[in-house]
């Protein structure tokens, strides 16, 4: 489901950004020309997938092949990618994570004292 609420940039790379959605925490996942919505537990296991996902073929070989293969559970949806893709896509993913945590880390220091957002 995809948030129809004010999202808020966590994180950008040169080819992707993660937005989190202000009201429901939804995480909204953009990387080249894919969108992906999740709640925090879904970009929590996405993040986890992506690090724990290896090369089809030895990248190193193939240089510029799309080598990492993604899909669905229903094998209905696929998503390939370069090892410098995926390099980024990590990136990206880890660099929200940490946002997210020191947000967090404020939020509780903080409180209601928090600066707003801008």
């Amino acid at each position: 489901m995809s948030c129809t609420h004010p999202l808020d940039p966590l994180f950008q790379t040169e080819q992707g950004i993660v937005f989190r959605c202000r009201c429901c925490g939804w995480f909204n996942v953009v990387f080249g020309p894919v969108i992906l919505a999740q709640d925090r537990r879904g970009f929590n296991e996405l993040r986890t997938l992506i690090d724990r996902l290896r090369p089809e073929v030895d990248p190193a070989r193939h240089a510029g092949a799309r080598c990492y293969h993604l899909h669905t559970a229903n094998r209905q949806i696929g998503l390939a990618f370069t090892q410098e893709e995926m390099d980024e896509l990590r990136e990206l993913l880890a660099g929200a994570a940490a946002m997210d945590e020191l947000d967090a880390l404020l939020q509780g220091t903080l409180g209601t004292n928090r600066p707003a957002s801008s």
